[in-house]
């Protein structure tokens, strides 16, 4: 995978602190582009938590809360960090534990904010 939307997560992985991966998929996780591409560990990563982002938005209009914009998922070796991007995408950003979560949510913002723009 190596499209415009690959040089947005690029942008978003290198100029955040502590970020492994980025990962732009469908709602149902399908991965449209990832960074590092060759990492399907991370694929797989956004395939699982695509599902729990769907389960989520979906609980969320249930009880008329509205869209989830930004989840934090924090495990002890990892932290995933998640952002819809329109109807039926999200994108993904893996972190380290350690990330200090201001400077990864702000990049993850502008990246969704580009890939809106891209899939205009």
């Amino acid at each position: 995978m190596n499209s415009p939307f690959g040089a947005i997560l690029r942008e978003a992985v290198e100029s955040t602190p502590d970020a492994l991966a980025g990962v732009f998929a469908a709602g149902d996780g399908e991965p449209v582009d990832a960074f590092p591409a060759h990492e399907e560990r991370w694929l797989i990563v956004a395939a699982h938590y695509g599902v729990v982002f769907a389960q989520m938005q979906a609980a969320l209009s249930t009880l008329h809360y509205g869209e989830a914009e930004c989840t934090v998922i924090a495990h002890t070796r990892m932290i995933v960090l998640l952002e819809s991007v329109g109807i039926g995408y999200f994108a993904m950003l893996g972190l380290s534990p350690a990330a200090n979560l201001a400077p990864a949510t702000s990049a993850l913002s502008v990246a969704a904010g580009k890939l809106r723009w891209e899939m205009a």
